[in-house]
């Protein structure tokens, strides 16, 4: 008898059907995972399987089949050795070259083509307290010039006297009403009972933006996505909040 045949995995691989693309959105970022286009409009999905080491699992991602493929490039399925096919040679790249991101249309029309999904809020994100309240400039400030210190070393606030509103960072938040933004990732802020969809990681949204460092993204139901450098929010104080009501009368 001849001696086995069984082949040391190179690759992971998966086929994805044209339906199930959105999927891979939310792998966009995951190392070392590949794409490659199929003429039939799905995807061939391959992770390299290091010796010794247990592959990522992949899971989460529904696949039509799945396969195991050594060097020579052979498919088959996992535990068997009947080849089931050939892993194409070239045509791969990263998740996030084939899938990227478009911004919303407020705030970028000419990046929402063809081949892009678009990053819109949707409801029914993560029930997380608020951290940020837009109010109009003048409540917040007779409200700020009042209270009591302790209150006012919680909070950071940017103030914009052209829009007459102020956006107040903190928790808890000044008990007054007004726009409440919730913070799913760090320095992420989205609408109170928002989330968004397709459900790519905040360094990807932050991509889209267009933040850097320790910008903020601010994004707003019907206004889109805007970027907030940090040095706009300055501490509050009593002193402060005096200063800016006297630049205003």
């Amino acid at each position: 008898m001849s001696a086995s045949t069984s082949v040391v995995p190179a690759w992971q691989v998966l086929r994805l059907g044209a339906s199930d693309a959105d999927a891979l959105f939310a792998w966009r970022l995951e190392p070392g995972l590949e794409v490659c286009a199929r003429s039939d409009g799905g995807w061939w999905v391959r992770q390299r399987w290091a010796i010794g080491e247990t592959p990522r699992s992949l899971d989460g991602l529904p696949a039509t089949e799945r396969f195991v493929c050594g060097t020579d490039g052979i498919l088959r399925h996992p535990g068997g050795e009947i080849p089931r096919g050939q892993l194409p040679l070239v045509g791969w790249r990263s998740v996030a070259e084939a899938c990227p991101v478009a911004a919303p249309p407020l705030v970028a029309p000419s990046v929402a083509t063809a081949g892009r999904a678009a990053l819109r809020l949707t409801r029914g994100g993560a029930g997380s307290p608020p951290v940020a309240l837009l109010l109009p400039l003048s409540a917040w400030i007779d409200y700020a010039v009042e209270a009591p210190l302790v209150r006012l070393e919680r909070w950071r606030y940017a103030a914009s006297r052209a829009e007459g509103a102020a956006l107040v960072l903190g928790n808890p938040l000044p008990p007054l009403g007004g726009e409440r933004f919730v913070e799913p990732a760090a320095r992420v802020l989205v609408p109170a009972g928002f989330g968004w969809t397709p459900e790519i990681d905040a360094a990807a949204v932050r991509e889209v933006a267009g933040a850097a460092g320790t910008d903020y993204v601010w994004w707003r139901e019907r206004e889109g996505l805007a970027v907030l450098p940090e040095a706009l929010f300055v501490p509050a104080s009593r002193s402060g909040i005096r200063r800016l009501r006297e630049s205003r009368s």
